[in-house]
This record gives C-alpha cells, sequence and structure tokens, in this order.
C-alpha cells in the first residue's frame, strides 16, 4: 500500500501514482468485466466491491485519505 504522502500533485512520481491505479482502480473494473457474462447467467448475481477503511469519505481531511488528523499511526 503506498499512500504516497510524501508527494505533491505538481511533483508526483507518476510510476507510484500508475501503480495505485492499476491496483486499485483498473483492477477491479477488469474483474468487474471479466466477470460479468458470468453472473448474466445467474438469477440475482452482484457485484460487491469491498473498501478499506481509506475510502472512506466521511472520514477525510488535510491528511491520509480515509483516516481522521488525531488517528493513531
Amino acid at each position: 500500500m503506498d499512500y504516497d504522502t510524501d508527494q505533491q500533485a505538481h511533483t508526483a512520481d507518476l510510476t507510484r501514482v500508475h501503480r495505485a491505479l492499476e491496483t486499485n482502480l483498473f483492477g477491479p473494473w477488469a474483474t468487474t468485466i471479466a466477470t460479468v457474462p458470468l453472473l448474466r447467467r445467474g438469477d440475482s448475481a452482484r457485484i460487491v466491491n469491498v473498501s478499506s477503511g481509506a475510502g472512506a469519505i466521511c472520514s477525510m481531511s488535510a491528511g491520509t485519505p480515509g483516516y481522521p488528523p488525531n488517528a493513531q499511526r
């Protein structure tokens, strides 16, 4: 897991950003695309994406996403 909190948007290492997107965006997307044909065979098929607390919008702050500013690190 790479929160890349040591980077700023205008100087970010895009290799790290790309790796994170491959894992967290394109990985689940590709998995969903691959499983849709099988799911269409079922009567009540569902796709459920389970995320960690790092994806929680409710506790976002200026710090690491998904963790309140006073969280233990």
